[in-house]
C-alpha cells in the first residue's frame, strides 16, 4: 500500500465547524499524512492542531506564486517540505505563452525553494490539457520546460475528465510524480474549460463506487503518495472520507 494522505480542502466546512473533531475523525482512520491548502491563513492554529492528532505533513496547496515568502514560512512551521500550486488561469493554457509564463514562474520558485530546503510542484484539473500546440497537448508542453526540480501531483480524477488515461500521464512522467489526487465519481469527459460546468460538476463519491477504474491505477502508481480529495460530497464528508480511506487501506 502507498503512503496516505488526505487533502483538507475535503472537510474545509468542517474544519470552521469544528477543526478538533474533524481532525479526530481523520486521525482515528490510522492515516498520519494531510495536505492543508491555503496555509497562509492558517498560521496561528493549524500547526498545534495538527501535533495534538498526531499528523504530519509533507505537501500543502498554496499560492506559492503569490505570496512565497509566506508560503514558506507557513509550511515551515507545519514542518513540511513541498510547496504545491494548485491552480493557474486557464486562460493561459491555452497559449503558448501563458504555459510558459507559468513554468518560468515555477522554475525560478524552485531555486528559491531549494535554498530553504523545500521543493515545488504543480496540481493539475482538467483545462492544463485543452491546449494544442502542433499536436503537444498544453500540459505536456508545460512539462518539457520545467526543470526537474519541479514535482507534479496529478489530479487522476481531472485527468480522466479531460479524457486522457490517468496511468498513461503518469507512466509518461515517473518519478517526477511524487503524489497522485485519488477521487472517484462520475466522469463527464471535457473538452473546454467551462466555469459553469467546473462549477456545476457532480459531486464525488466514496472511492470504488465511482467510474474510475481504481483497481488498474492503484496497482500502477504504489510508489506515489495516494491524497484522498473530494471537491465536493453530497453526503456526510466525514463519513465518506472515512470509507475512502479504508478502501485504499484494503488495497
Amino acid at each position: 500500500m502507498s503512503n496516505l494522505s488526505l487533502q483538507l480542502y475535503t472537510v474545509r466546512d468542517e474544519l470552521v465547524r469544528d477543526a478538533d473533531a474533524a481532525l479526530a475523525t481523520i486521525a482515528a482512520t490510522g492515516i498520519t499524512e494531510v495536505e492543508p491548502f491555503g496555509i497562509t491563513n492558517f498560521r496561528e492554529w493549524l500547526p498545534e492542531a495538527l501535533k495534538r492528532h498526531g499528523l504530519r505533513v509533507t505537501s500543502t496547496h498554496t499560492d506559492l506564486l503569490g505570496d512565497f515568502e509566506g508560503s514558506v514560512a507557513a509550511l515551515k512551521e507545519l514542518d513540511g517540505k513541498l510547496l504545491i500550486q494548485p491552480f493557474f488561469d486557464p486562460a493561459k493554457w491555452l497559449v503558448k505563452e501563458g504555459v510558459e509564463e507559468l513554468a518560468g514562474l515555477l522554475n525560478e520558485a524552485a531555486k528559491k525553494a531549494a535554498a530553504e530546503g523545500l521543493e515545488v510542484g504543480y496540481h493539475n484539473h482538467h483545462f492544463e490539457f485543452f491546449g494544442n500546440f502542433d499536436g503537444v497537448n498544453s500540459y505536456d508542453y508545460f512539462a518539457s520546460l520545467l526543470d526537474p526540480e519541479v514535482k507534479l501531483e496529478i489530479d487522476t480524477y481531472w485527468v480522466a475528465i479531460a479524457g486522457l488515461d490517468p496511468v498513461e500521464v503518469i507512466n509518461r512522467y515517473g518519478d517526477r510524480v511524487t503524489h497522485l489526487h485519488i477521487k472517484d465519481g462520475p466522469v463527464e469527459v471535457q473538452s473546454e474549460f467551462d466555469m459553469d460546468k467546473l462549477m456545476g460538476a457532480p459531486a464525488n463519491v466514496v472511492l470504488g463506487k465511482g467510474d474510475i477504474d481504481l483497481p488498474t491505477l492503484l496497482g500502477a502508481t504504489g510508489d506515489k503518495t495516494w491524497v484522498v480529495e473530494f471537491d465536493k460530497s453530497d453526503g456526510d464528508v466525514l463519513t465518506d472520507v472515512v470509507d475512502s480511506i479504508t478502501y485504499l487501506q484494503n488495497r
